[in-house]
């Protein structure tokens, strides 16, 4: 049961977090160029979608490496361990862009007066 409750939370805001940063994508486009710039952000994502199935198995690969390294194949996937914590951390990077944004980082999309 803890594991649906658990799932269902980072569905939930993972999904809120996608939608609030494609928005935020497009706060200072034109509405004259809003077509143009909704066909890149559409090619960037699914670009970054294959980027990051890169960067998972390069991550596990790594991980394997790690282990294997340092006499650790004993553990019960010990390589795929490593490597959700690589792209944990590698994800936690995102964050200090996150971070320096401005407060009133997207007025223009939710229409909030400057």
């Amino acid at each position: 049961m803890v594991t649906l409750v658990v799932l269902f939370l980072g569905g939930l805001f993972r999904s809120m977090q996608f939608t609030e940063i494609s928005s935020l994508a497009f706060a200072d486009i034109p509405a004259q160029e809003m077509s143009s710039a909704n066909t890149l952000f559409s090619t960037s994502l699914q670009l970054a979608n294959g980027l990051g199935i890169t960067l998972g198995a390069l991550c596990i690969r790594s991980g394997a490496w790690l282990s294997e390294t340092f006499l650790l194949p004993a553990i019960p996937g010990v390589s795929f361990r490593i490597g959700f914590a690589l792209i944990a951390l590698i994800t936690a990077l995102a964050l200090w862009n996150i971070i320096k944004l401005s407060a009133d980082a997207g007025n223009n999309v939710s229409r909030k007066p400057k």
